[in-house]
């Protein structure tokens, strides 16, 4: 469910954000980091390779690219002047 959420946030939002001026705004208002779309093409990649994988060990590797293509998304977001 969580990884859902998440691929929803990093797919769904980046190109709503730019198609769509209230969701701009409440971006905006709520400061939400809005992730660019090769943020969304990483984390697609990467869920598809760690789906693909036969490790016992393979969800360290998911945290760990997620945790890191979050920490990318904090660093440059797509609303970098309204984040600030």
């Amino acid at each position: 469910m969580l990884t859902a959420a998440i691929l929803l946030y990093l797919v769904v939002l980046p190109p709503l954000y730019l198609r769509s001026g209230w969701l701009r705004r409440l971006a905006g208002r709520l400061v939400v980091p809005v992730p660019w779309p090769r943020h969304a093409i990483i984390a697609v990649i990467a869920s598809l390779i760690i789906a693909a994988m036969d490790q016992e060990r393979k969800w360290e590797v998911y945290e760990l690219i997620f945790s890191l293509l979050t920490v990318s998304i904090f660093l440059n977001p797509q609303n970098r002047d309204e984040t600030r």
